[in-house]
């Protein structure tokens, strides 16, 4: 239930990254790198391979009470111009 939803899209001739952070309720997340897929939602779950599926990664960032940040990334190639 956030008040407040930023984005931000940034790129260059290498890569596209994008950010959404809000201040909703936040949940508790696993580390980074060992993120235990049977425990996702399966909205963070889809999120995740669509942008492994184009080459890129997604980090997620939450804790109980201060919001949620999604950062998503992907490499661009020829094929995307």
């Amino acid at each position: 239930r956030p008040t407040r939803i930023d984005i931000s899209v940034s790129y260059d001739e290498r890569q596209v990254a994008m950010t959404v952070s809000d201040n909703g309720c936040g949940f508790v997340t696993h580390a980074q790198k060992g993120i235990a897929r049977d425990n996702e939602h399966f909205g963070l779950l889809t999120m995740r391979e669509r942008a492994e599926h184009v080459g890129g990664g997604l980090r997620i960032e939450s804790v109980p009470g201060t919001g949620t940040t999604v950062h998503a990334v992907a490499g661009l190639t020829n094929e995307w111009l």
